[in-house]
């Protein structure tokens, strides 16, 4: 089958021009000819050299145009209206796409529905590579009106080679580039590849992941997916060396032998994790109002990100969770763990969360508990596994060393540490200490420096929100995997554990 970014092949090759013009990132080699021009022109997309924004105007305060105050190229606003010169933004403005000069490849078109088509030619015409069409009033109407619309969107790009993202999308974030779709993301690149087919979610799971540690290397809205969709940002993800995990929110595809076969090449390479959207019946009739997506069968879509290798998960919180362990945790070798816990009460709960997950907590080996006992070895501690530290916890070097002794222990394959915010705070009431937990916070930070099995934290609930934060905050820019509770942390290291293990079972199938 076809992609959807191009008549056939050679119109595909045909179209490349003047390519050493635009900026590239670091692409694994490839063989295939027409796969290797596909990924090329994708990814001129993310490091145009100039990009125009049609239809910025003064009345929507210059949006676009702000959006992309860290684009280390050139901005070229358009619109007839509003004069040579906007002051607001500091940039020459333009009446037409043909009157901008070069460098220009790529356009942010935010004009009415109806005018789309025609912008497109005359992008295509100016030479102009690809485009972000914003836009909204097409397929997701359901009317007969709006799926004509996107037709002929789908028509420029067929005679014209160009590349169109959307419509009704919030287009590219790309940090190296500048690129973005919301004020407050950040120049910071990562190694996540996030598409969203919605621009709420691209935009939240961004931001939020972001709090959590997660850096990006791109993520893309891609609405309506009427041309480049979901498949061929995958695809591209996969062969992208900036990108070591793909996430993705997806509503529906288009081509579903192309995606499985796409899908199953990436997860060989890289984690992909997908989350989909309209898995209800409800859902699924607001996912095609929402962007024109037949959303699929529950238990289809399951079987073949099974299948395939995918991580599939079920929420936004979940989504989050797993972008953070594949991200700041390394590869998982095995199920069993060990638990670290203030309270007794606590430990016993940790270890249900860790075993209705599918994870074991065995028993330390005779070594690690006789090394434990004159660290926690108080009356109601423990240190079989759960660890119960009870007073002990309250010396930070005490943590190290317990830290130490299970990350050598061969009887566990990780550690999960528990922070109760509230216990150091009360205890440090009366020396009015701003931090009072960030003794153990910076113990934690250097042990992790130097561990040899993953170190997952959970922050208990707590009445000391203000504390809370800042243990979060130290932690997570020590690199560390952070969790509010067992559950999600705990279903967080099966995701990263089975597509391991199911990654091993693929290559030994071959």
């Amino acid at each position: 089958m076809q992609s959807n970014i191009g008549i056939n092949a050679r119109k595909e090759v045909a179209a490349i021009t003047d390519s050493s013009a635009v900026g590239r990132g670091d692409l694994s080699p490839v063989d295939d000819e027409v796969l290797r021009e596909r990924l090329r022109r994708i990814d001129g997309m993310f490091h145009p050299r100039g990009i125009a924004i049609i239809g910025t105007s003064r009345r929507r305060g210059y949006f676009w145009v702000r959006l992309q105050r860290n684009f280390k190229g050139k901005l070229y606003p358009v619109n007839p209206a509003e004069g040579d010169y906007i002051k607001e933004v500091g940039l020459k403005a333009y009446p037409d796409i043909k009157d901008v000069p070069d460098p220009v490849d790529y356009a942010i078109i935010a004009v009415p529905a109806d005018l789309v088509p025609n912008v497109l030619n005359d992008c295509a015409a100016r030479g102009i590579k690809g485009c972000t069409v914003f836009s909204s009033g097409f397929s997701e109407l359901g009317t007969e009106e709006g799926r004509h619309r996107e037709g002929e969107i789908k028509r420029v790009a067929r005679e014209t080679g160009l590349l169109v993202i959307g419509p009704n999308c919030m287009g590219i974030y790309c940090p190296t580039s500048g690129m973005g779709f919301h004020m407050d993301l950040i120049t910071e690149p990562g190694d996540v590849g996030f598409i969203a087919q919605s621009g709420g979610h691209a935009m939240s799971v961004t931001l939020v992941a972001y709090y959590n540690g997660v850096r990006f290397s791109k993520a893309v809205s891609y609405g309506n997916a009427a041309v480049v969709d979901s498949t061929d940002l995958i695809e591209y993800f996969t062969y992208d060396n900036e990108t070591r995990i793909i996430a993705a929110y997806i509503e529906g595809v288009k081509d579903g032998g192309r995606f499985i076969r796409v899908l199953r090449e990436a997860c060989r390479r890289k984690p992909v994790i997908i989350w989909r959207g309209g898995c209800t019946e409800s859902g699924a009739r607001a996912a095609a109002s929402h962007t024109g997506s037949i959303a699929g069968s529950n238990i289809i879509w399951s079987t073949v990100l099974r299948q395939c290798g995918a991580v599939e998960v079920k929420s936004f919180e979940e989504l989050i969770d797993a972008m953070v362990m594949f991200s700041r945790s390394p590869v998982p070798q095995g199920r069993r763990i060990g638990v670290v816990s203030i309270s007794g009460g606590q430990s016993v709960v940790l270890t249900d969360s860790c075993i209705l997950s599918g994870l074991r907590v065995p028993e330390l080996t005779d070594e690690a508990s006789k090394a434990l006992a004159p660290l926690v070895g108080e009356v109601g501690s423990s240190v079989r596994n759960p660890i119960d530290m009870a007073v002990a916890w309250y010396s930070p070097i005490g943590v190290r060393k317990v830290l130490k002794i299970l990350d050598r222990d061969k009887s566990t394959d990780a550690t999960l540490l528990e922070i109760t915010p509230h216990h150091a705070a009360t205890a440090a009431m009366e020396k009015e200490v701003e931090f009072p937990n960030k003794a153990h916070c910076r113990i934690i930070s250097k042990f992790s420096d130097n561990k040899n099995k993953p170190l997952i934290m959970v922050i208990s609930p707590s009445h000391k929100n203000d504390e809370a934060v800042r243990i979060r905050e130290y932690l997570v820019g020590a690199g560390l995997p952070v969790y509010q509770n067992a559950e999600r942390a705990a279903r967080a290291y099966v995701h990263m554990l089975e597509y391991y293990e199911r990654l091993k079972k693929m290559d030994g199938a071959e």
